[in-house]
């Protein structure tokens, strides 16, 4: 093979491998990310994809979806068990392949979409065994290469060594800045949620000064028996409206147990209230 062919496989490993580690990242880097979504939706062997997606298997799945993808760009893009990285990049392929497969039609194409491409990219790398060149498994062959004076067809050991071990410094400098941004991620998360918690925890109360401040029918809490209800968007379904309007920001407890006509309210008007629910009282 040629120089120019050796450098042309070795492109071709690092951006592939390149696409599988992005990929594997972003999936990392986001706490919400799931395959549950892509798997439900299935077109072809719908039911072996909804059993990949059902709760006793998802977990698994999506593990091996992000770390499957992570550790697979790391190979190629290092060279290192170039064949079994690539056969199971191959595998992964065919696995999102099917999902939207709805034949013959596959997105924008006809049976090929971007995982066969992908999928036969990986294919030319295996068969080639393109990490015997500039990659791990070059200096596996360099290593086991016998001195028997006999050119060796694979590249000699020294140019070798220089590029893994850059590929490889590059690679799980990438992953631990990943985790990194990952643990990130999590913790931004779980301190925004316990803010949040904290916040509706302080907003369930409202003192009747924040009660008085909204008192137009366009903004109107009301307060029945201790609580502070939202009637804003009840108001214009309300049968007599300018019944309700008096008492926007005000305590209208009385006027809601006896309508002002010393009868109560019927079992759906106090369903309708208990969904306008804002808070208690101070």
């Amino acid at each position: 093979m040629s120089q120019h062919a050796k450098l042309a496989l070795t492109l071709l490993r690092i951006i592939v491998g390149w696409l599988f580690l992005y990929a594997g990242m972003t999936k990392l880097l986001d706490p919400e990310w799931s395959a549950a979504g892509y798997l439900k939706s299935a077109q072809t062997f719908p039911w072996l994809y909804h059993w990949l997606a059902s709760a006793s298997n998802l977990a698994w799945v999506n593990f091996l979806n992000v770390w499957g993808q992570l550790l697979i760009g790391m190979a190629l893009i290092t060279g290192t068990m170039t064949v079994a990285a690539s056969y199971s990049a191959i595998v992964m392929m065919l696995l999102f392949y099917f999902p939207v497969l709805k034949f013959p039609a596959v997105g924008h194409g006809l049976l090929v979409d971007e995982h066969i491409i992908y999928a036969a990219a990986l294919w030319v790398l295996a068969t080639m065994k393109a990490g015997e060149y500039y990659g791990g498994d070059g200096l596996l062959v360099a290593l086991s290469t016998p001195r028997d004076g006999k050119q060796p067809s694979t590249p000699p050991l020294g140019p070798l060594i220089k590029p893994l071990l850059i590929s490889i410094a590059v690679a799980l400098a990438v992953i631990v800045w990943a985790i990194t941004l990952n643990y990130q991620a999590q913790a931004k998360k779980s301190s925004a949620e316990a803010k949040k918690t904290e916040a509706a925890l302080v907003a369930t109360t409202y003192s009747a000064e924040q009660v008085a401040a909204h008192k137009t029918p366009a903004d109107c809490w009301i307060i029945v028996n201790n609580k502070v209800y939202d009637a804003t968007t009840y108001i214009p379904k309300h049968p007599v409206p300018n019944q309700i309007e008096p008492y926007c920001g005000k305590d209208g407890t009385v006027a809601f147990s006896t309508k002002n006509k010393n009868s109560s309210h019927t079992d759906g008007a106090q369903q309708a209230l208990t969904k306008l629910y804002k808070g208690d009282l101070k």
